[in-house]
């Protein structure tokens, strides 16, 4: 039983190792991803069917207003009812 334990934690360290390491794969992965969706993003040459097919974010042609409604009002805290006044010593 005594042996299982090195072997066990060894196996235990190479899995957190290659999990580790699959992680860093992912983001760089990732990021030169977005790079890449960047640089096609500013393409003017690019059509906005091209970047729907490519699963790109389409800008919106005509800009949507929000209603005057749904804008909310910055009200104040109402003052203290008193003011509480002590010595400071």
């Amino acid at each position: 039983m005594a042996d299982y334990i090195p072997s066990h934690e060894a196996m235990q360290a190479a899995a957190r190792a290659a999990t580790a390491h699959k992680n860093a794969v992912i983001g760089e992965t990732v990021a030169l991803a977005r790079d890449y969706v960047q640089m096609l993003q500013h393409d003017l040459s690019m059509t906005d069917a091209e970047r729907a097919a490519a699963g790109i974010t389409v800008p919106d042609a005509i800009k949507t207003a929000a209603p005057p409604d749904s804008i909310s009002r910055i009200v104040p805290p109402p003052p203290p009812r008193s003011l509480l006044d002590y010595p400071l010593i």
